[in-house]
């Protein structure tokens, strides 16, 4: 019996109530899936009060607004992600939170698919010393974003004399997730995608939960596909809906050299400004041939367009959190995929990768660094919107032998000039951001880590144009 349904009967096995775990992020999106949920709800006020959980943003700004077709008062009760979509233009999603009308939470990206994990297995948390004494510290906030949301979340344990935070498991009732081709029985594989994101584990979450399972995908198959090839067997799969338009990631139909089907022609980016480039260059002189790097969204990412510029772009191979290995990670808001990967990894692996420190060295943004070190990329307090969130960053920065914090002195209206070799400041930021204390706590530096791990965070320095 074939799996394959509408779009209208996809969503209606999601029910009042629900918790969801929701795929995508700047690529792997099922966004018309979730535009039918969105509508289902607009005619008949249902689904209502959902909970959503992503370890990711599951929008773009450009032409694939995710959750931002769920952002109707009543349709909501509670999100749970990583990341939020600051970067989409009029976000329903960030106006709800900053209202108060949807209890939220803003976890570490990585504990959240590691989540997927342990609810697939019965398990009953994530036990990790990831986001201690940060934001997501039950004692520094829990990762709750606004006055309406007060249970938490996330508690303190002790284990074996250590503190560790933990994570607590809950049931998944459905998981809308995404694929390239399904064949009758529900078999997904995902050959022309730019990552897996989890999906696998979202679905197992919610398959062994006694929930429902919508993978959209954009083509058939009236074969039986490749066993080797299947990422998300079809026993999981309770419904398939077909959207021969979705996007391969954010602004892009099909590179198949972001998949790696094919390999690609590499390009430089452009840079937005001379600080940007300045700052990117002074990171480049920071690689030693050979290192395995992992790169943060913003001006770390650019790192890689001036190692191809200077005929260096072997140096290093690149990690972004996303599973890409290797290859020329994107810039911007198509950060997360890269041209020509040597590997795709399922991202719990990849954090895997990172909580242990398995890498030579991070380059990360901030948004402002406290006189004590502490680092925060999540959340500005004084803005009227909230900023993207701790993503992965507090599971990169856990274990990590060496990290380096890049990204001008000052923002909003700083111009400088580099003519000639030497850098002219034209007109200073307004805001500083480096300042005495923090306004959220996402990196706290010299940790002890516990586990296996020797001492880690040894080496912290930031980049600016300016001393």
């Amino acid at each position: 019996m074939s799996k394959v349904v509408s779009f209208e009967e996809a969503v209606s096995l999601i029910r009042d109530g629900n918790t969801v775990a929701v795929c995508g992020a700047w690529m792997l999106l099922p966004d018309r899936a979730l535009r039918h949920l969105g509508e289902r709800f607009a005619r008949s006020g249902h689904p209502r009060d959902l909970t959503l959980v992503f370890p990711f943003s599951p929008a773009d700004n450009f032409n694939q607004p995710g959750i931002e077709h769920l952002g109707h008062e009543g349709m909501l009760r509670r999100l749970i992600g990583g990341s939020f979509p600051c970067g989409v233009k009029s976000s329903r999603i960030v106006n709800m939170i900053g209202s108060n009308q949807v209890e939220s939470y803003n976890l570490p990206a990585g504990v959240i698919v590691h989540l997927f994990r342990e609810i697939a297995g019965k398990r009953p948390g994530v036990l990790s010393k990831v986001g201690l004494h940060t934001c997501v510290d039950p004692r520094h906030g829990g990762g709750r974003m606004n006055q309406v949301t007060s249970v938490d979340l996330v508690e303190v344990l002790p284990v074996r004399g250590e503190e560790y935070l933990f994570y607590r498991s809950f049931p998944i009732h459905a998981a809308i997730i995404r694929g390239t081709t399904a064949d009758d029985h529900g078999n997904i594989t995902m050959e022309a995608e730019a990552s897996y994101l989890g999906a696998f584990h979202q679905a197992l979450a919610a398959h062994n939960c006694g929930g429902k399972v919508i993978a959209q995908v954009k083509r058939l198959s009236r074969e039986r596909l490749p066993a080797k090839d299947v990422k998300i067997p079809g026993i999981l799969v309770d419904a398939v809906v077909v959207d021969p338009e979705q996007m391969q990631a954010a602004n892009v139909r099909h590179d198949p050299s972001l998949s790696g089907q094919e390999t690609g022609r590499l390009e430089e980016v452009a840079f937005d400004s001379p600080a940007e480039r300045i700052i990117a260059r002074r990171l480049v002189s920071e690689i030693t041939a050979g290192d395995v790097v992992v790169l943060g969204f913003g001006i770390s990412s650019l790192v890689p367009s001036v190692l191809l510029a200077e005929g260096r772009q072997e140096d290093a191979t690149f990690l972004v959190e996303q599973g890409a290995v290797g290859g020329m990670p994107l810039a911007g808001f198509q950060f997360g995929c890269a041209r020509n990967p040597q590997a795709f990894l399922e991202v719990p692996s990849q954090f895997d990768l990172f909580q242990g420190g398995g890498f030579d060295t991070a380059f990360l943004s901030f948004l402002q660094v406290g006189e004590d070190g502490r680092v925060n990329v999540s959340r500005l307090e004084n803005r009227p919107a909230i900023s993207a969130g701790v993503g992965g960053f507090m599971d990169i920065t856990q274990n990590a032998n060496r990290i380096i914090f890049a990204g001008t002195l000052t923002t909003s209206g700083l111009e400088v000039d580099a003519t000639g070799g030497r850098l002219k400041i034209l007109n200073e930021g307004r805001k500083k951001k480096f300042v005495r204390s923090t306004d959220h706590v996402t990196f706290v530096p010299g940790l002890p880590t516990g586990g296996c791990a020797t001492s880690r965070n040894a080496a912290s320095s930031s980049c600016g144009e300016a001393g």
